[in-house]
């Protein structure tokens, strides 16, 4: 049986983010997001999944602290800064609450009817319908 990435917990949402070049080593071979995690030692996709879980600020802090770990690539100090902003847009980020649905998702449903399942209507239908015979003696 073959596995997918997924099943082996890579998820390819962030295959953009660790395949993305951090900079050149001493030899000038350039050296990616995923490359560089591994050789800290610490797992590319459960650090990917754990960075695009965070908010901005702590994402880019953490991801700092890596980057500050990792001397294989020397240019790296003076130019970290932007390193770390553009690898983080390419992190795949869930919205969070106040982010706002884009157009194509608005519901403009009310907020009733977004949690009642059809069922319970019908069945609030049936028991009003059986309570006014009731009133009506029938």
């Amino acid at each position: 049986m073959t596995l997918t990435m997924d099943q082996m917990g890579q998820n390819p949402a962030f295959e953009r983010f660790l395949s993305a070049t951090v900079g050149e080593d001493v030899n000038g071979i350039n050296i990616s997001v995923l490359s560089m995690l591994a050789r800290l030692e610490v797992d590319p996709w459960t650090e990917a999944s754990n960075l695009a879980a965070m908010p901005n600020g702590p994402a880019r802090k953490r991801l700092d602290t890596l980057m500050t770990r990792f001397k294989d690539v020397p240019t790296l100090g003076r130019d970290q800064g932007k390193v770390i902003s553009a690898l983080l847009d390419l992190l795949p980020r869930k919205r969070t609450a106040t982010t706002a649905r884009p157009a194509d998702e608005q519901i403009d449903l009310p907020a009733l009817a977004m949690r009642v399942p059809i069922y319970g209507y019908i069945i609030a239908f049936l028991i009003l319908g059986w309570i006014i015979n009731l009133a009506l003696g029938q």
